[in-house]
């Protein structure tokens, strides 16, 4: 069973979407050094599987803190950080679907 090719498609788009968010260039996928996405080692996955849970778990915790911290803020610093919090949200979704991708990969990988 493949990994949904929207899952891929979705990461994608979202990696577009944040570089275009960051004024800068992106390769696609964004992959991070050392992940290749074809690896056929059920070990990989579950390495990747992990990093991207902790990822996504630090995103989190930073968005919370952000939420919470912002109320304290004046209105103009306020308004600096709608920017970081929309460029936060948009790298979680796709640091989300990466660990889909690499949880679909390792059941995948499990079964074989």
């Amino acid at each position: 069973m493949e990994p949904p090719e929207d899952l891929l498609d979705k990461a994608e788009k979202l990696a577009r979407e944040q570089g275009r968010l960051e004024n800068q260039e992106t390769d696609g996928e964004r992959l991070l050094a050392g992940e290749d996405p074809n690896s056929p080692y059920p070990d990989d996955a579950e390495h990747w599987s992990g990093v991207y849970a902790e990822l996504v778990g630090f995103k989190n915790d930073l968005l919370e803190r952000l939420s919470q911290d912002r109320k304290l803020l004046s209105e103009a610093a306020t308004a600096e950080l709608e920017r970081d919090e929309n460029l936060l949200r948009v790298e979680l979704e796709r640091l989300k679907l990466r660990l889909s991708f690499w949880e679909t990969r390792r059941e995948e990988l499990s079964a074989e």
